[in-house]
């Protein structure tokens, strides 16, 4: 996928209004998961990073804010979309997070 200028630079803005690390940026359209999640939960996220690369939306996989405090499944840099995989756990959901059941 081959972003263009305009797309670069609403990626800054959606990176600097969320605060994710800027170590991330080079992150974006990666698959990345964690050892603890479950084969459940990382072929849901792997799917959902699928179906955004398919539509040429960018993304960074596992992103996470400067402080660390924060750590999103998957963050769409097209629409500034937080999406949270959920695999039984319970669940409250934030205003700016879509929830993604199974």
């Amino acid at each position: 996928m081959k972003l263009t200028r305009g797309d670069w630079l609403k990626i800054n803005e959606i990176i600097r209004k969320r605060n994710i690390a800027h170590d991330q940026v080079k992150h974006i359209n990666c698959f990345r998961f964690h050892k603890s999640e479950s084969t459940e939960h990382r072929q849901k996220k792997f799917d959902m990073c699928c179906e955004l690369y398919d539509k040429g939306h960018p993304f960074i996989c596992e992103a996470f804010t400067e402080d660390r405090k924060r750590k999103f499944d998957v963050l769409g840099l097209k629409d500034d979309i937080v999406y949270e995989i959920e695999t039984g756990k319970s669940y409250s959901k934030k205003d700016d997070v879509k929830e993604v059941k199974i």
